[in-house]
This record gives structure tokens, C-alpha cells and sequence, in this order.
């Protein structure tokens, strides 16, 4: 080997343990790369995953809030139906009373409603015909001094129960405009009543 030959066989192994320094080199930076995008995909992966999961949990809890407010939004309405259904109930039972107990019950409430002075009480049709003979006289007889009702021979426009009238100015003293007027009352002691 003479010289020349020897410088480039020099150069080739230089050449060749640059080659080898450079790809070893390249080979050790691609293996970092490739280990830190693993790295920052993993990361990134449990990221989405914990959100997935809270959100799921999220969508979960809402569920079941909006199930809870819509099972007590139907226990509700039941209650109220089942409310307005025995106060309906009561109103009927009220005006289906035998006369003389019908008649005694509107004797106390005119008493209790009744101001000074005189006045009128009217009563509907159906009561206006099914009147006891005596009422005036016990009605008369229940009020104390300086209270009087006179009887109006005119049906009024009402139900039962019966309006007073004083002046031009009335009073509505039919069961339902009472059971309205008194209807939280009312309303508790049906909902002790059917719900305790």
C-alpha cells in the first residue's frame, strides 16, 4: 500500500467513523424524540380520559337531578290533583247535607259574617226552594243585637252558600268563595289528612 493509498483508506475510516458518529448520534435523538412524543401522547391520552371521565360523571349527576326534580314534579301534581279532588269532594258533601244541617251550618255563617246594621242574605235557587219554613225566625234569633238579614225572594247567581248585602256592597259567603278565601287552611289540613 503505497501512500496515496494510504491517505484514502485514512479518509474512508474517518469518513466512515463519522458516518457512524453521525447515525449513532441521529439514531440516540430519534429515540429521544420518539420517547418524548410517547411521552406527551401519554399525558395527553390520561388528560382526555380524566376530562371523559368528569364529564361523564357530570352528565351522570345531572341525570339524575333531573330525574329526582321530575319525580317530585309528579309527586306534586298527584298531591295537588288529589287535593283539588277532596276539597271538590268537601264542596259536594257540604251541599249534598240533609236540609236541617245545611240550614243550621248557613245559620252560623251568617252570624259570623253579618254586620251592623241591616242587610240581605240571598241564596240560590236550590236553596231558595229547599228553605226551611223557620229559617228567617232562627236566623233572626241567632243574630245578636243591632244585626239584622232580611230574606231576598230573588234567586241569586250563585251556587251554595248564600251572599249578604249591605248598601249596594256584597259579601260572598258561598262555601266555595269561603273554602277559596281560606284555602291554605284548607289545603294543610287536607294535606294532614291524606299525606300523614
Amino acid at each position: 500500500m503505497n501512500g496515496v493509498d494510504k491517505i484514502i483508506e485514512d479518509i474512508r475510516r474517518e469518513a466512515d467513523d463519522a458516518n457512524a458518529k453521525v447515525l449513532k448520534d441521529a439514531s440516540a435523538q430519534t429515540s429521544a424524540a420518539l420517547e418524548a412524543a410517547k411521552k406527551r401522547g401519554d399525558e395527553e391520552a390520561s388528560r382526555i380520559h380524566e376530562a371523559g371521565a368528569r364529564r361523564c360523571e357530570d352528565i351522570k349527576a345531572r341525570a339524575a337531578s333531573a330525574s329526582q326534580l321530575k319525580r317530585r314534579q309528579m309527586i306534586l301534581k298527584k298531591k295537588q290533583e288529589l287535593i283539588a279532588e277532596t276539597e271538590d269532594k268537601a264542596l259536594e258533601a257540604i251541599l249534598s247535607m240533609p236540609a236541617d244541617e245545611y240550614f243550621d251550618a248557613v245559620v252560623r255563617m251568617a252570624v259570623k259574617n253579618a254586620q251592623t246594621g241591616e242587610g240581605i242574605i240571598s241564596f240560590g235557587k236550590k236553596d231558595l226552594d229547599r228553605l226551611p219554613a223557620d229559617f228567617e225566625s232562627r236566623l233572626s234569633a241567632a243574630l245578636p243585637a243591632g244585626k239584622t238579614l232580611k230574606l231576598s225572594k230573588e234567586p241569586a247567581e250563585i251556587g251554595g252558600g248564600f251572599v249578604l248585602g249591605y248598601g249596594g256592597i256584597e259579601e260572598n259567603c258561598t262555601f266555595r268563595a269561603v273554602m277559596d278565601a281560606q284555602k291554605e287552611e284548607v289545603q294543610d289540613l287536607i294535606c294532614k289528612t291524606l299525606f300523614n
